[in-house]
């Protein structure tokens, strides 16, 4: 009886095991460029357009972004944390201005895994990166 008991609880925490990293799938495994891509109709977002980054900026004044390879890892290149601009500051504002009215909000939940990706062991989040999409 004792063996069929640890049994069970094996067979269920191994169930819980699959079950919490199918739960836990990272949609958005490249931040920035998973979510700034151009949203078609039918898409199933209500929302449609360009929304890569280059173009976001270019629309700002922003110069061209020849350089970049790898968003948003590059940017800190000008954006340090060091700099007048730093790049955590300038993102968090534009994506959580007015949530209400914000698609980074409305649209994906607000969430903090959707561009930042968790290192339990060291206690530390760290920003995902994917290469550019423009």
């Amino acid at each position: 009886m004792r063996n069929g008991i640890h049994a069970l609880a094996l067979i269920t925490a191994a169930g819980l095991l699959v079950v919490s990293a199918v739960a836990t799938a990272d949609d958005y495994p490249q931040g920035c460029v998973d979510c700034h891509r151009i949203s078609e109709k039918g898409s199933g977002l209500r929302y449609e357009g360009d929304f890569r980054i280059q173009p976001l900026l270019a629309q700002t004044g922003h110069r061209w972004l020849k350089k970049i390879k790898t968003v948003p890892n590059d940017c800190t290149k000008c954006h340090s944390d060091d700099s007048d601009l730093p790049l955590a500051t300038i993102v968090h504002l534009v994506h959580f201005e007015k949530p209400e009215a914000n698609v980074y909000t409305t649209e994906f939940g607000g969430k903090c895994a959707n561009c930042h990706a968790m290192d339990a062991p060291a206690g530390e989040a760290l920003v995902k990166s994917g290469p550019k999409n423009w």
